[in-house]
């Protein structure tokens, strides 16, 4: 498989079956397109969790930081 490029019917497989994100980088800020990737994600009805350690203790669109995937990863077993 060419990893440089992806065929649309391939990526479309895949977001298909995705049922949550985790978003690293995510931002309270509602001006940065991390904001707008999980505010499109909670619309689509997908499970996501905000990955930022600068903002743990706060929440995005009702779901709380993480600090780190791993935290983000045990959360959803």
């Amino acid at each position: 498989m060419n990893h440089d490029t992806y065929d649309d019917n391939y990526i479309r497989g895949i977001l298909n079956g995705v049922k949550s994100i985790a978003m690293v980088g995510a931002s309270p800020v509602n001006v940065r397109p991390s904001y707008f990737c999980v505010q499109i994600s909670g619309a689509a009805r997908l499970r996501h969790d905000p990955v930022n350690p600068g903002h743990v203790g706060k929440a995005l669109m009702g779901k709380p930081f993480v600090a780190s995937l791993a935290i983000s990863t045990a959360r959803s077993t």
